[in-house]
């Protein structure tokens, strides 16, 4: 078929839009190899949408948007669809900056506090903060501001978020530690603001943004950027999914500029041609050549920070550029200045990094080959593991030198993260090569893993026990759009921040601990825990920002009369009708097959989460398989000194529609729909967890049960080893005898042919 026909029939579908560019000449070939990619990489890692553009020098070669900006509203993606690109915005307040430099207005090299009198960082070293240390993240300053912090939803001035950092100290000597610092950026835009009179917003559009074509760009949302914007996509690592907050960064310059591959890709030609446009000019030359120079660098290094750019290599040749990281976003923005060659990834998906790199570099390569006149090389598909995989391969693996990697289990994939800390990464296979994505090939055979020159052996004993004092740090803090969790792990104290960051803590004094050195994010930073009236821990405190401890679930629930009402109406409604053919049920007292499972039925009691009692009597019941198969995994369980302590089997209809009907919406992920009917009301779900089989006392796990929260997902990363553990311990015997566990409920097992059996009302 034609390409020009098939575009055509894909634009009148609505799959493609108008504003993409079609691959032009030599680079067809490339754009269909990167599609491939781009395809597989979505789906690998459910984003919903991509936007691309290529750029040769002046022209963009091919531009266009795969997926949804906006899957719930069925809107397309396309290169001019709208993502908020985060940390891409530094450059264009650095820019901004060095064009001041370019007027005489402010010196490099002179103290930040000359021209920003009010600000009075607590700076111990006596060394001063300079601009260059700043754009170049080595002024050894906090990461982020106490106001106006990535945290932040009350989306406070630019002013009021700089001067904030007058409550911190500087964390390195100005100069010599690179430190990645959001707070840093935010005191050139208000240096800027300072200078200008003006807004930085205004600033920054009337000097790069209108001059240079890019309207659909801009650091304040307007109507227009609104129509455009892309839906972001926040995702966890125990399985939570939810729209991305949209509110606006008191951090703007380091991360708050919203725009399209096409308007960036406007911009990286400007950069290209030495910062000229159309008899315009960006920047002088030498000034922007200098931006492209590693600065603090020791003697042979060319990878690190510019001014305000990150600056790497690739095939031997000098990339230019930035990432970026924000709330249901990630962007790559990177380019050749020798070659002239350059590429625009921008996902809705929070931290996709590792796929908006992927694609990156996998173009430019592509790119120089065409341009040598080279074949380009095949691009080679990391692959998510198979089920039987991850089951065999999740565990801690250590080494003789005490050093240790955890593999864990988010739904059906599985991540690596280490003893040292820092992002967790997935774990994946390239044919039969296991691979860490963005990190080294590994063997695993046999519960020994082999990676470099070492040799780590799956650890079957417990963990070192949590020590007491510890105890009372662990727990959730902050907002709900970005949870900051204490938990233990191998006997030591853990934070995990900004959803993928994990870091151990070492103490530091009183409530005091320290992030790793070899941390990324928060470095050398600290988390101070503050404690209420009462003397319970109630704040954790980390570089300024305050991070309130998060209760249990928080949930207002009917009173007792209310919810009587309710399961009275329920018992006189009807469940939904279904077609098909269905087993005849067999539901069999669980109990009655072997007296030595134990059984805590709650809804016979009033120790439930409607406080109400909802059975008559407390009885477990099962189709008759499921309730065998349930033994057996009692039994199994027994050479470990566990037994089953049942907490509800076979649930009547009018009891699922009771609990939904009493629950507020936002707790209703964690309960059945009863227009669907429940598993439970089918005789083939089973609600249970351990109990020690020497001392009789049920296993303490990560929530309790029945609570909704996030502590209830079976792959949340928090609590203690010993919780964790215990709850592993329950679910890999219930799958091996085909239960597969709830998504949200650690406690919630289906049997394997629970679809085959109807919805069931009757009461016991």
């Amino acid at each position: 078929m034609c390409r020009k026909f098939l575009l055509l029939l894909l634009l009148l579908a609505g799959l493609v839009r108008a504003e993409d560019v079609t691959p032009q000449t030599p680079y067809q070939p490339l754009a269909e190899m990167l599609e491939t990619v781009i395809k597989w990489e979505m789906e690998q890692k459910g984003i919903d949408g991509l936007s691309i553009a290529l750029v040769d020098d002046q022209q963009v070669v091919w531009s266009r948007g795969f997926g949804y900006a906006d899957r719930e509203e069925k809107k397309f993606a396309s290169a001019d669809t709208v993502y908020r690109v985060g940390s891409v915005s530094k450059l264009f307040t650095d820019l901004v900056v060095m064009q001041m430099v370019q007027q005489g207005k402010v010196s490099l090299d002179t103290p930040i506090e000359r021209y920003i009198p009010k600000l009075r960082v607590g700076n111990s070293f006596g060394t001063a903060i300079t601009i260059r240390q700043l754009m170049s993240h080595r002024a050894g300053i906090v990461r982020e501001p106490p106001l106006g912090s990535y945290f932040d939803a009350s989306s406070p001035s630019i002013a009021s978020t700089a001067l904030s950092l007058n409550s911190t100290e500087l964390i390195y000597e100005p100069g010599t530690e690179t430190k990645y610092s959001n707070a840093g950026i935010t005191l050139l835009g208000y240096l800027v603001e300072q200078m200008e009179r003006r807004s930085f917003d205004d600033v920054v559009r009337d000097a790069i943004l209108e001059p240079y074509g890019m309207n659909s760009s801009g650091f304040v949302m307007s109507e227009r950027l609104r129509r455009e914007r892309a839906r972001g996509k926040m995702w966890t690592l125990h399985g939570a999914q939810f729209d991305a907050p949209q509110f606006e960064f008191g951090i703007a310059p380091a991360g708050n500029l919203y725009s399209s591959v096409n308007d960036l890709a406007k911009f990286m030609s400007v950069l290209m041609n030495k910062g000229e446009h159309r008899k315009q000019r960006l920047l002088r030359e030498d000034l922007l050549e200098s931006m492209w120079e590693v600065q603090f660098a020791a003697k042979g290094q060319s990878n690190g920070f510019g001014l305000g750019f990150d600056l790497w290599d690739l095939e031997g040749r000098r990339v230019i550029g930035h990432d970026g990281a924000v709330y249901g976003f990630a962007t790559s923005f990177n380019f050749m200045p020798d070659a002239k060659i350059g590429v625009i990834v921008a996902v809705n998906k929070d931290l996709a990094n590792s796929t908006t790199i992927r694609i990156s570099s996998e173009a430019m390569r592509g790119m120089l080959a065409i341009k040598a006149g080279k074949p380009l090389r095949k691009a080679e598909q990391m692959q998510a593991l198979t089920l039987e995989q991850v089951n065999e391969f999740k565990g801690i693996y250590s080494g003789t030198d005490g050093r240790w990697i955890d593999l864990r289990q988010t739904g059906t994939n599985l991540y690596a993260f280490n003893q040292k800390g820092g992002f967790v990464s997935f774990l994946g296979r390239i044919g039969n090569q296991l691979i860490i994505e963005d990190g080294p090939e590994l063997t695993l055979t046999g519960g020994v893993m082999k990676i470099g020159d070492r040799t780590l052996r799956k650890s079957s004993s417990p963990a070192p026990a949590v020590k007491t004092e510890l105890l009372e740090y662990i727990g959730e803090y902050g907002p709900e759009h970005n949870i900051l969790y204490i938990f233990e792990q191998q006997g030591e104290l853990w934070a995990l921040i900004e959803w993928f960051e994990f870091n151990p803590l070492k103490p530091a004094g009183l409530d005091r601990f320290k992030f790793p050195e070899t941390g990324v994010m928060y470095r050398g930073e600290e988390i101070l825990f503050s404690r209420g009236k009462d003397g319970k821990v109630s704040e954790a405190i980390a570089g300024g920002v305050v991070f309130k401890r998060r209760g249990a679930s928080g949930v207002s629930w009917q009173s007792t009369g209310e919810i009587s009402k309710i399961l009275k109406k329920s018992l006189y409604a009807d469940p939904p009708k279904e077609e098909g053919e269905f087993r005849k049920p067999e539901l069999v007292e669980v109990k009655d097959l072997d007296p030595t499972l134990r059984l805590d039925v709650r809804y016979a009691t009033t120790n439930n989460f409607l406080g109400t009692r909802i059975y008559e009597t407390p009885r477990v019941f099962l189709q008759k398989p499921a309730a065998e198969a349930l033994v057996r995994a009692h039994r199994s369980l027994k050479k470990q000194g566990y037994g089953l302590l049942l907490l509800d089997g076979y649930c009547p209809w009018y009891v699922t529609k009771t609990f939904w009907d009493a629950t507020p919406p936002r707790y209703q992920e964690f309960l059945a729909d009863p227009a669907k009917g429940s598993r439970h009301n089918r005789g083939a779900a089973i609600d249970v967890t351990l109990f020690d089989l020497v001392s009789g006392r049920a296993v303490e796990m990560p929530s309790e049960y029945d609570e909704m929260t996030a502590r209830s997902y079976p792959d949340y990363i928090g609590g203690t080893s010993a919780q964790r553990r215990g709850r592993d311990i329950l679910r890999k015997a219930l799958e091996q005898e085909w239960f597969t566990v709830y998504p949200v409920e650690w406690w919630h097992f289906d049997f394997k042919d629970w679809k085959k059996y109807p919805i069931l009302n009757q009461s016991f």
